[in-house]
């Protein structure tokens, strides 16, 4: 049923880049696909970015608004993509919130019991970069620090200070999933071209994709 394919890693690691060009990629080769970001219900969307902006999210408001976001894309849009056999890529997966919500101090049990109802990933990639990197690549995007930088979470930190810190607690709660769930890792530091390689070896590898894929 259809073919689930994850991206992860923390923010600005390049997941958007690879997902655009896998996306296009399996477009011209005629398989149907579908793109879906996390925190991108309408609506809903609108409802976490205000709370963020104006820092009036609790710990398990947070969690449970982006459930919300994720539940409603879930049974109206990657479902049914799923059922049509569709290629579903995904900016982030419940595997955000696993990492997101614990560090911010919901039980993780609760937050695994929550996502119960999605199906798991057939391939997750994970892009990894060094923590400089990722605070470079933030200043040039973002103007502020926030709920992405872990701001709310150590507010007696300087911005940068809370940046390192959240990024590093993060990547310490990934570890656990890049093992059971045999994410596959990707070195954030290469080209977008190297690491587009990489992912169409590994999806070729292990029967992913259709007919002579990368090719």
């Amino acid at each position: 049923m259809g073919c689930l394919i994850a991206f992860e890693g923390v923010a600005r690691s390049g997941k958007s880049t690879l997902i655009n060009l896998l996306n296009q990629e399996l477009s011209e080769k005629g398989i149907e696909t579908s793109i879906t970001e996390w925190n991108s219900y309408p609506g809903i969307q609108d409802i976490i970015n205000h709370k963020k902006t104006h820092f009036t999210f609790s710990p398990l408001t947070y969690s449970l608004m982006h459930l919300s976001d994720f539940a409603l894309r879930y049974e109206e849009r990657i479902r049914p993509a799923l059922e049509r056999e569709s290629y579903v890529i995904a900016d982030r997966w419940y595997y955000t919130a696993f990492t997101r919500d614990v560090v911010r101090g919901i039980p993780l049990d609760y937050v695994q019991q929550a996502y119960q109802f999605a199906r798991k990933p057939d391939v997750v990639f994970f892009i990894d970069i060094p923590v400089e990197i990722a605070l470079e690549r933030h200043y040039k995007t973002k103007t502020y620090f926030g709920y992405n930088s872990g701001t709310d979470i150590w507010p007696e930190l300087t911005a940068e200070e809370a940046f390192k810190t959240y990024f590093s607690a993060l990547k310490e709660l990934y570890l656990p999933f890049i093992k059971e769930d045999r994410f596959i890792y990707l070195d954030g530091t290469n080209s977008p071209d190297d690491l587009m390689r990489q992912v169409r070896a590994h999806l070729s590898a292990k029967d992913v994709s259709v007919g002579e894929f990368g090719n």
